[in-house]
C-alpha cells in the first residue's frame, strides 16, 4: 500500500513540475501586450503587473510619474513626439524619470522631459541605468534634466537613435561602464555631449555634437573609448571641428572629397576621432538605379552579362554589397563597394545559366540595407530573362526555319557590341547567340545547327 501511495505521490509532484515548466515556457515564449491607460492607469502600473518580456505599449498622452523597471520589460510610446514622460512637478522629490534596475529593457518612441527644472538641486535625470546590462534605448527625445542617460556600472547597453538635448549636466553621462554602443544620436545644447567616469572600451560613432559644452565631450584622464569605425564608416559630426575634406582614403591623402575631415579630432590625448563627419550624420541612402541585361533572350547553358547601376544617395562615402538573384537562387555577391556621395557605379554580373531550367526570370539586384538607412524602397530593382533553347532567336522556344531565315540571316555578318558602336543597323544580338559581339559562322554551326528542329 505504501509502494502504490508513493508512486501516487511521485506521479503527482512530476505532473505539478512539468505543468508549471510548460507554463513558463508558454509564457515566455508568448509576452503579453499591455496597454497604457487601457488596461492600466498608470506605466508603473503596468510595469508592476507585467511577467519579464512583457510588452507596455503606451499611447500618446502626457504621464506625470517616475517609472522603475526590475525586470526585463519592452517600453514602447505610441509616437514619441506625442508620447511623454514628465517628472515635472514631481522633480523636487524624484530624481530621475525612468529607472532600470534590470538586465534586457529596451525603452523607445518617448519624449522623456523635466518640462520644468527644481530651482535648486537635486535634479532629476531623464534615464538612469543602474548596475545592469543588455538594454536597448532607442529613438527618443530627451531634454530638461541634469544628465539625459546615466549608465552607472553598465555594459552592452545600446544608446541609438535619440535626440538629447538641453540637459544641464551631459546628454550621456557613463560611470564605471565599459563596451556600451552610443551609435547615431544626436546631442544639442547639453552641459556637455558625453562624459565619462572610469568608463572605457565604449564604441561612440555616427552621432552629432552640436553646440554643447565646450568641451563636446570630457573625458576622466586614463578612459579610452572608441570614437569611429574606420574607414570608410567614419566618426561623429563635431560643431566646433575646424579641419577642411580636400582629400580621401584611409590616410586622407587620395585625391576628392569623401564628407570626412582630412585630419583626426582631438578630444584629449588618449581619445581622438580619427575620421570626422563634415556634415551631420544622416541615414545612409544606398540605391539600385538600374538593372540591365546584355540580352533579355539566351540560350540555356550560356553565359548573360548583367549591368547592375548603384548609386550613393547620402551625405557620405559608403561601403555595402550588391547581390544578383535570379529568381530565389544567387547569381552572385559583390562585396565591399566604396562609393562617394552622389557617385553612381555600374557593376557587371555574369550569369551562368547552365543548370538553369528553361523559361522566364526574374532577375532582381539587391544592395544590402547599411546601418541607420531608413529608406530601402529603392534597395533593389528587377529585370527579366527567358532562358530557352539553343538557337531560339524569336522567343517561341524551339529552333526552326523562322530562327533561320527570319531572323539569324538577315544578321549574318553583321556586328555589335562589344566589337562596334554604334552597331550595324541589321545587328541582332539574339542572334548573337555567343554573345562576342557577332553573327558568325560560330553562333550558326555550334549553337543553332545543332538544335534545328528542337523544342524546349
Amino acid at each position: 500500500m505504501k509502494t502504490q501511495t508513493t508512486k501516487i505521490v511521485l506521479a503527482v509532484l512530476l505532473a505539478t513540475t512539468l505543468s508549471l515548466a510548460f507554463n513558463a515556457l508558454s509564457s515566455s515564449a508568448h509576452p503579453t501586450l499591455r496597454i497604457v491607460p487601457d488596461n492600466y492607469r498608470t506605466i508603473q502600473e503596468a510595469v508592476i503587473a507585467a511577467s519579464p518580456r512583457d510588452e507596455i505599449y503606451v499611447r500618446s498622452g502626457r504621464y506625470v510619474e517616475t517609472v522603475y523597471i526590475d525586470k526585463p520589460l519592452t517600453l514602447t510610446g505610441e509616437n514619441r513626439s506625442t508620447t511623454i514622460i514628465d517628472v515635472w512637478p514631481i522633480a523636487d522629490i524624484t530624481p530621475q524619470a525612468i529607472d532600470i534596475m534590470a538586465d534586457n529593457v529596451e525603452i523607445k518612441e518617448f519624449t522623456i522631459e523635466c518640462s520644468v527644472l527644481p530651482p535648486e538641486p537635486p535634479w532629476p535625470d531623464g534615464i538612469i541605468i543602474n548596475d545592469c546590462s543588455g538594454s536597448n534605448i532607442t529613438n527618443n527625445e530627451i531634454r530638461g534634466f541634469l544628465n539625459g542617460i546615466t549608465i552607472w556600472i553598465g555594459s552592452d547597453h545600446n544608446i541609438r537613435s535619440n535626440h538629447i538635448e538641453m540637459n544641464l549636466g551631459s546628454g550621456v553621462w557613463l560611470e564605471n561602464s565599459i563596451n556600451n554602443r552610443i551609435v547615431r544620436n544626436t546631442f544639442y545644447m547639453n552641459g556637455v555631449g558625453i562624459q565619462t567616469i572610469s568608463s572605457s572600451n565604449n564604441t561612440i560613432y555616427h552621432n552629432n555634437f552640436d553646440k554643447n559644452g565646450p568641451p563636446q565631450a570630457h573625458i576622466t584622464p586614463g578612459d579610452v573609448n572608441t570614437w569611429d569605425q574606420g574607414y570608410p564608416v567614419g566618426g561623429n559630426y563635431w560643431s566646433d571641428y575646424h579641419g577642411v575634406d580636400l582629400y580621401s582614403g584611409p590616410y586622407q591623402n587620395e585625391t576628392g572629397k569623401d564628407g570626412i575631415g582630412d585630419t583626426p579630432y582631438t578630444i584629449d590625448e588618449n581619445n581622438q576621432d580619427n575620421y570626422p563627419l563634415l556634415n551631420p550624420w544622416t541615414p545612409p541612402d544606398i540605391a539600385v538605379v538600374d538593372v540591365t541585361p546584355s540580352k533579355t533572350l539566351v540560350g540555356r547553358g550560356l553565359t548573360l552579362r548583367i549591368n547592375i547601376t548603384t548609386k550613393n544617395q547620402g551625405s557620405k562615402i559608403e561601403l555595402f554589397n550588391v547581390t544578383a538573384c535570379a529568381n530565389t537562387t544567387t547569381i552572385n555577391t559583390l562585396t565591399n563597394i566604396i562609393l562617394k556621395s552622389g557617385n553612381s557605379t555600374t557593376i557587371i554580373f555574369a550569369w551562368n545559366t547552365a543548370g538553369f531550367a528553361k523559361g522566364n526570370y526574374t532577375i532582381t539586384a539587391t544592395a544590402t540595407p547599411l546601418p541607420g538607412e531608413t529608406d530601402t524602397t529603392d534597395n533593389t530593382r528587377a529585370c527579366w530573362v527567358v532562358v530557352t533553347i539553343m538557337g531560339d532567336a524569336d522567343g517561341d522556344f524551339d529552333c526552326d526555319c523562322d530562327d533561320v531565315f527570319t531572323y539569324v540571316a538577315p544578321a549574318y555578318g553583321t556586328q555589335g557590341p562589344p566589337k562596334k558602336y554604334p552597331p550595324d543597323p541589321k545587328y541582332n544580338p539574339y542572334c548573337d547567340f555567343d554573345g562576342d559581339g557577332d553573327v558568325d559562322a560560330d553562333d550558326v554551326f555550334t549553337y543553332l545547327a545543332p538544335n534545328y528542329g528542337k523544342s524546349a
